[in-house]
């Protein structure tokens, strides 16, 4: 901060003085004494009036009188600051994908807005307008949205456990004129059987294996990348999931239903057979041993273990070599074909939320549109019961 003249004023610790502009501007200057006798001095700037400096001054002498000396340290937080602290204390609790989640949004999303508010200028209406109002103009789901306001409130109220603002000011929020539907992309029985063919004329090895995996499993990509050959049953044709990979962090699935062995058909088991011979060879040849406990899936130039972002520029790849017009998909769309196919083969609700580890609730949600259209087709299955001419 530029160094100023500072000139007493007729009020104990408030001073007036002159901006770079030639604006007279107030300030007050305050020395106390923290709990452990430490001497601290808290002062603020940029003050319009001797007024405004002195009621300033008055509520920071309430706050020490009143114990609350850790609000007065924390006023110049900014929710940049109180995120990186926020984020660095909970990346050991949270899961894997629940933190990466978090920080992808807030360095997208929260930050360039928002970041450099101080915690205690954050309102409902600066919210709406800098946060909310431009992510509905960007044409975001609701969901997504009411989402990524989560985060801040969330984080807003850590800040006030821990004693950085007094209370949380966002506490309402208007999402309405969000596009309350969720655009759920994927791909047709049709489209998936061409593009598992594009993927294998392209790569018959990593690219197409992952893709089929996703396609024959419903697994998350996470889900995938820390895939073990401990976990493939090739007798019993199963897949155990017990772990998420995500940026070389290893942890526990998205929720406690992710934890789940899955049956999954010949063709899927016949590939992953193929691919560890591979495997073995494309090793042998480096001077490299496979091992049970190895991850599955390797890049097929350097034979280590590919991430989720291998997965990302490996679909981009293949997207690229499929007609024009194609569906632009991301990982995730093939979780969803897959259970979009389980749904409209009648599979039961509650089986599809166990095969794909979520919740019946979820499922319902998500996939509502296709669920309905099933229940309408699954009403005219009675309709040769009609035993009276029209």
């Amino acid at each position: 901060m530029a160094r100023y003249n500072l000139e007493k004023t007729k009020k104990d610790n408030i001073y007036k003085y002159q901006n770079a502009a030639g604006e007279t501007k107030y300030a007050y200057r305050y020395k106390y004494y923290d709990k452990l006798q430490n001497r601290q001095e808290k002062s603020k700037y940029g003050l319009p009036s001797e007024l405004a400096a002195e009621r300033a001054l008055i509520n920071v002498k309430a706050d020490i009188l009143d114990g609350n000396e850790d609000f007065v340290k924390s006023d110049n937080y900014k929710l940049m600051d109180w995120m990186e602290i926020w984020m660095a204390a909970n990346e050991k609790v949270w899961r894997i994908g629940t933190y990466e989640l978090y920080k992808r949004n807030i360095e997208r999303h929260i930050l360039p807005s928002i970041g450099k508010m101080k915690l205690n200028k954050i309102t409902n209406m600066i919210m709406q307008r800098e946060l909310i109002n431009p992510l509905i103009e960007k044409g975001m789901s609701q969901r997504t949205i009411i989402n990524i306001s989560r985060i801040v409130t969330t984080a807003l109220n850590s800040a006030v456990e821990e004693r950085i603002i007094k209370d949380n000011p966002v506490t309402r929020l208007d999402f309405g004129k969000a596009n309350g539907k969720r655009d759920i992309k994927y791909l047709s029985e049709q489209e998936l059987k061409l593009f598992l063919k594009i993927a294998h004329d392209y790569d018959p090895t990593t690219y197409y294996t992952v893709f089929l995996t996703l396609g024959m499993s419903g697994m998350r990509k996470g889900e995938l990348a820390g895939l073990r050959w401990s976990d493939i049953d090739f007798q019993n044709h199963t897949i155990t999931i017990e772990r998420t990979r995500i940026n070389n962090k290893v942890g526990p699935p998205k929720s406690d239903n992710g934890y789940r062995t899955i049956h999954v058909n010949r063709i899927l088991i016949d590939q992953l057979k193929k691919y560890k011979t591979w495997c073995i060879q494309c090793k042998w040849e480096k001077n490299m041993h496979l091992v049970k406990d190895d991850y599955v899936f390797i890049d097929r130039h350097h034979f280590t273990p590919i991430g989720v972002g291998y997965v990302n520029d490996a679909l981009v790849a293949l997207l690229d070599n499929c007609p024009k017009g194609f569906p632009t998909i991301t990982p995730h769309g093939f979780r969803h074909t897959y259970t979009s196919i389980l749904i409209a083969n009648k599979v039961p609700l509650v089986s599809v939320a166990k095969i794909i580890g979520d919740h019946p609730a979820t499922v319902m949600n998500v996939y509502a549109h296709s669920l309905a259209q099933t229940e309408e087709e699954t009403v005219e299955l009675f309709n040769h019961f009609n035993v009276v001419d029209n």
